[in-house]
């Protein structure tokens, strides 16, 4: 017997492998769009382990939604994100990369501001209970904000397949 075998597992049928989805604990965030009706609709955002179909007339922001659920898949689980990565499935030859890159500098952006804030807000506190402070601010900043969380990074985690025909689709 070769000791470097993988141990196989029994096969599931799909009915086992849902209930054990659905019977786990509440372990993954759910991936907000920073649209509060959207996440709201959908009981805190769009959760994971789940495939949701955007259908709408041509125009009306499906794929901007789509690439800026990629982007915000990346969010520090500190500021209520998952931390993720994404896969994008382009079957129209519609993703933009540089559209992507926008988004991802508005978030990090986004994140930054928000820590500093925050940071301003325990500072304000602390002076008010204390009467003093004793460090900078973007020092702080630099400590809540993962230092790795940038534009680049960002896009770094979103896996883009482009499909161009049937064949391709049910590859």
């Amino acid at each position: 017997s070769n000791s470097n075998q993988r141990k196989r597992r029994a096969p599931q049928t799909a009915a086992a492998i849902l209930s054990s989805h659905y019977n786990e604990p509440m372990s993954f965030r759910p991936i907000i769009s920073f649209v509060r009706s959207i996440d709201s609709l959908l009981g805190g955002g769009f959760h994971p382990k789940e495939v949701i179909e955007v259908a709408g007339l041509p125009g009306v922001g499906k794929t901007q939604l789509a690439m800026q659920l990629c982007v915000d898949a990346h969010l520090p689980k500190q500021f209520g994100g998952t931390g993720g990565e994404s896969i994008y499935i382009d079957s129209e030859g519609s993703f933009s990369p540089e559209r992507c890159l926008d988004m991802a500098k508005a978030l990090v952006d986004h994140v930054h501001n928000s820590a500093r804030r925050s940071m301003s807000n325990k500072k304000q506190k602390q002076r008010t209970n204390n009467g003093h402070s004793n460090s900078n601010s973007n020092s702080q900043t630099q400590k809540v904000v993962p230092p790795n969380f940038t534009p680049e990074s960002i896009l770094d985690t979103i896996h883009v397949f482009r499909v161009y025909d049937e064949t391709c689709q049910s590859a």
